[in-house]
């Protein structure tokens, strides 16, 4: 009896049980919004909060009601200098907001205030209309750099457009190179007295080699890239040591994402570039247009008034999940997330309506109720002279998704920022295990076999779980997740669609 009894102490204390742990995850959106009233609505639903230290927003006061103060009450970090509008002036912005200046992508020509004149001449890359006598030289590149600075042009957050249209200098030149490692060190000698970060990003796309789509190369050489260090890559980039733009320590991810069936790739290209980035030792994160580069040959866009309804055939906005898995994942997988495009101050009215010939001839559809007028009265038409005026774009309307994406992380993968993230096994509906890669690695697998990524990020005591997978469909599937130190322990839940699904543990 005795031997029985200390048999059964000792296996009891040798004995891990297995635990599993339902879970709901949070609701993504805040209670009260009303989207059907069809203007921005975020302010007013959402509490006040703070970003965490080390992390970006840049989202517009899409209202003619917002201010960029009320946009820091909750959650927003940086003013584009170049929306301003009426709430001051820049000295008063930046006296009243110190280090919280965005640039607003100068182009090539405004940084460097180029003139262009003349006739389009290309040679080795660049236009000899903007450049007559070539790239800059090392000492005009580096006095380039004081003169940007000198000028308080060296915004908090600088990003810039750098790599398209007529005044474009390929990366590669020297002069790029000079002018970064002397803005930079400006950059520093700041950062030596006050102790804060800057952002300094060469275009506001990456161009790079860590294209996951690339038909050269295999899941297998992704995948042993991905587990050496940056030394070891055989695709180097400019922003390697010693490489133009080594000196910029921040590359974004643009989301500029074309048709429909293409998006689910690109997506998981872009976080798997952001995890290189950051291996890289840079700061990353998305630069976000809310539309989807490519129009249909159909109405996409209605706006309904109490007189009828008006349609437009314009590119279609991205869907509310999608934009809120993109604020979420910003964070996740980098630290900034710009909001770009959608930077007008909406009418609560809805009117007027902004009209661009060239481009909206033939793309507007009126439908009176009865009693309305026959055509379309609310046009603010545009590019004919008139006084600036507030005018109405579905487009800024929508961008309240990519915030609630912000918010919803801040309220929870922002209370474990500075924790570790952990890949995490997971499977759905009792099927087999999709097994956390040891390496690390697990967002390659994901982008090549199709599928879902379950993931957490730990400190202390808390932790933050996430699954998403942008090839989902719509049906409700039940998901059960491995912790990823104790696997032992589950966690069960319910996940349907492409969205982020996120929920605050205690550990």
């Amino acid at each position: 009896m005795r031997n029985t009894l200390f048999f059964w102490l000792l296996l009891n204390a040798f004995t891990t049980y297995a635990q599993n742990l339902p879970i709901t995850f949070k609701n993504t959106i805040p209670a009260n919004y009303d989207p059907s009233t069809q203007i921005p609505g975020f302010m007013e639903v959402s509490p006040n909060v703070t970003m965490p230290a080390g992390h970006v927003l840049v989202k517009p006061p899409t209202k003619n009601t917002y201010t960029w103060s009320q946009i820091f009450m909750k959650g927003g970090t940086h003013y584009n200098r170049n929306e301003i509008g009426s709430e001051g002036s820049l000295s008063n912005f930046r006296s009243n907001h110190p280090d919280k200046e965005y640039n607003g992508v100068p182009t090539i020509t405004t940084i460097f205030g180029l003139a262009c004149n003349g006739v389009e001449e290309w040679v080795d890359g660049y236009n000899k209309r903007c450049w007559p006598n070539g790239p800059f030289t090392d000492s005009q590149a580096r006095a380039k750099a004081h003169e940007v600075w000198n000028t308080g042009n060296a915004s908090n957050l600088w990003v810039g457009e750098t790599m398209e249209n007529f005044p474009f200098m390929p990366a590669e030149k020297a002069m790029w190179g000079s002018f970064y490692d002397e803005l930079a060190g400006l950059y520093e000698a700041k950062k030596a007295q006050d102790q804060k970060p800057y952002y300094l990003c060469h275009n506001y796309y990456a161009v790079g080699p860590y294209n996951l789509g690339n038909s050269d190369r295999t899941q297998a050489d992704w995948e042993i890239m991905y587990s050496q260090s940056p030394s070891q890559w055989q695709y180097k980039t400019l922003f390697h040591p010693g490489g133009t733009l080594s000196k910029t320590n921040t590359v974004l991810e643009a989301i500029y994402l074309g048709a429909f069936d293409l998006n689910p790739k690109q997506t998981m290209g872009s976080l798997f570039a952001m995890e290189m980035w950051q291996k890289l030792g840079k700061y990353t994160g998305y630069f976000l247009f809310n539309q989807n580069e490519w129009a249909p040959d159909s109405f996409t866009d209605r706006t309904s008034y109490a007189e009828g309804d008006f349609y437009r055939s314009d590119k279609p906005v991205h869907s509310p999940s999608f934009q809120i898995l993109m604020g979420f994942l910003a964070h996740e997988y980098g630290n900034i997330f710009v909001d770009w495009g959608t930077a007008l101050k909406q009418p609560a009215s809805k009117k007027p309506l902004g009209y661009y010939q060239p481009v909206h001839q033939g793309m507007d559809s009126w439908r009176p109720k009865p009693g309305g007028p026959a055509s379309f009265p609310f046009y603010y038409p545009l590019g004919v002279g008139l006084p600036g005026e507030d005018f109405y774009s579905a487009l800024a309307v929508s961008s309240d998704y990519s915030y609630f994406g912000n918010l919803l992380w801040i309220q929870t993968g922002g209370q474990v920022s500075g924790g570790t993230p952990y890949y995490c096994s997971y499977r759905l509906d009792g099927n087999n295990w999709i097994e956390r890669k040891t390496n690390g690695s697990d967002i390659v697998s994901a982008y090549f076999d199709n599928r879902g990524i379950a993931r957490c990020r730990i400190s202390g005591n808390k932790m933050v779980l996430y699954y998403f997978n942008v090839f989902a469909d719509n049906l409700k599937h039940t998901i059960e997740i491995k912790h990823p130190i104790d696997p032992s322990k589950t966690y069960t839940g319910a996940v349907a669609g492409n969205g982020i699904h996120v929920v605050m543990i205690d550990l």
